[in-house]
């Protein structure tokens, strides 16, 4: 048995001038990048003190890792009171060893120069976007600069500390 025709009939069978099909934005491919395989024994030795330890959320955050880059790792579950509108609730935490999760982000990037370039390139883009708000990264990284900001800081400060050593006046008795 044939189906009924709709009681109102659509546009383009009314003669209404058709519309386009609606574009949705293109999306460039995102390819899952590999890092370079960097033998691991080449790595410099962590600056992270062996009993650091940093909760699931932390290590996602600071670190930008997703939640199956945390998958086969060891953690402990610690439970915790939170202050929440209402009174106190009780959460469970997983708890990493901070040195097993900069590892994770080292063989993700390349190791710990990968790792760094990737912070910096996101450092510089967080400036440009948002130059009030401060970033988000490992302590161990927090206070790392670009090698050349390093050094035109120090030889700016070293650079007036000598012109004013020239500028005053020596008095020596004769």
């Amino acid at each position: 048995m044939p189906k009924d025709a709709p009681a109102t009939p659509s546009r383009r069978a009314a003669g209404a001038p058709s519309r386009p099909p609606r574009k949705l934005p293109r999306k460039s491919p995102q390819k899952n990048k590999e890092a370079d395989s960097v033998d691991e024994s080449q790595w410099r030795p962590t600056s992270i003190s062996a009993g650091a330890t940093i909760n699931r959320t932390n290590a996602l955050q600071v670190y930008r890792l997703k939640k199956d880059h945390l998958d086969g790792l060891s953690y402990r579950m610690e439970e915790k009171e939170i202050m929440i509108p209402g009174g106190l609730k009780k959460v469970q935490t997983f708890i990493y060893s901070e040195r097993t999760i900069e590892l994770q982000a080292w063989r993700l990037h390349g190791g710990p120069e990968g790792f760094e370039a990737y912070l910096q390139k996101l450092r510089t883009a967080h400036k440009l976007r948002s130059p009030e708000k401060k970033f988000k990264c490992p302590a161990a990284y927090d206070s790392f600069q670009p090698p050349n900001a390093a050094t035109s800081a120090s030889t700016s400060t070293t650079e007036r500390s000598n012109a004013a050593a020239t500028a005053s006046p020596s008095t020596s008795p004769t």
